[in-house]
């Protein structure tokens, strides 16, 4: 018997094959695990786009945006559409729900322009597929990214599998690279179970995702993968990981996996500002007891000195 017992098995994050830093900008797109990412490294103030068209779940609808996107096309007409005294874009989030046909295109083409100048200078392009299965607007012909809550008789459903996944992951990141030749992806695929398909149904579409991811990364050193879903299915093993739902990773699991993504992915002087400026974090997300005392103006000076001092430190500027 061992020594040291051990409570978990560990899954292996491969070494990628450059490192990023505090000037390396960061787009993360797609499902939950490109939220959880973004909005982390955003609170630690690394550079990074967090999901511009809200979350997406397919392979196809991402890899449709990446195009408009890097090209600078502007979505096809009826890719929009009118409902309840709304206007919405099928291509994305409910988020961009407008009064008006002119502000609704406005706004997305306002985040595809976004989207085309971060592309443009990326180090990295984090892309966290949901599931295979995609919605089809029968009018059109075209994959939705959102159904926006309207009636089932008008899309149907269909499976991408893994040869259907391969085919927009490739014409996504070759849009990528036609903008942006030296940005590096890194393909995840979310933990959430969709409940919806039925477990065995949900495992199916993962299936397929990993396959999918698996031959995208292949041999070309600009693509790699990192195992967000197998942390929390193998690493994290236990009902103690996931929300109140039951099928999202809990707060802590997100937690774990952005720190097992920072360990492989930053490099060491990225880590550094990580490590330090946490407490800073922590100082200014401090909910005082009595705001207007001195002691709190003398603990808000400190903290401002000491942030003024680290971005010093690492010639960083407001």
């Amino acid at each position: 018997m061992p020594l040291v017992m051990r409570w978990k098995t560990d899954v292996e994050t491969p070494t990628p094959p450059r490192l990023f830093g505090l000037n390396h900008p960061i787009l993360a797109l797609g499902s939950c695990f490109a939220a959880a990412l973004g909005n982390r490294l955003h609170a630690l103030r690394l550079p990074v786009l967090t999901n511009p068209f809200g979350t997406l779940y397919n392979p196809a609808s991402i890899a449709t945006l990446l195009r408009l996107a890097a090209t600078g096309e502007r979505p096809a007409d009826e890719a929009y559409f009118e409902a309840d005294g709304l206007w919405g874009c099928w291509l994305v989030d409910t988020l961009f729900s407008s009064p008006t046909l002119a502000e609704c295109k406005a706004r997305v083409e306002d985040a595809l322009h976004q989207t085309h100048e971060w592309l443009r200078r990326a180090s990295l392009v984090v892309i966290t597929l949901g599931t295979d299965r995609a919605y089809v607007l029968r009018s059109t012909g075209a994959v939705v990214g959102n159904c926006h809550r309207q009636p089932s008789a008008l899309f149907d459903e269909r499976r991408l599998g893994v040869d259907g996944s391969v085919e927009a992951l490739r014409t996504g990141l070759e849009a990528v690279w036609s903008l942006n030749p030296d940005a590096h992806v890194l393909l995840t695929v979310s933990p959430y179970r969709y409940n919806k398909y039925g477990m065995h149904g949900s495992q199916l579409s993962k299936a397929a995702l990993l396959l999918a991811a698996d031959q995208v990364v292949g041999g070309d050193e600009r693509v790699g993968y990192f195992p967000a879903y197998e942390i929390l299915l193998d690493e994290l093993r236990d009902y103690r990981f996931y929300a109140d739902d039951l099928l999202h990773p809990s707060a802590t699991a997100a937690d774990y996996i952005v720190e097992r993504f920072l360990d492989t992915h930053l490099d060491e002087r990225a880590k550094e500002w990580v490590r330090r400026w946490q407490p800073l974090a922590q100082a200014l997300a401090h909910r005082p007891l009595h705001p207007g005392s001195a002691a709190h103006a003398r603990f808000v000076a400190k903290t401002q000195a000491d942030i003024a001092a680290l971005e010093h430190d690492f010639s960083l500027h407001n």
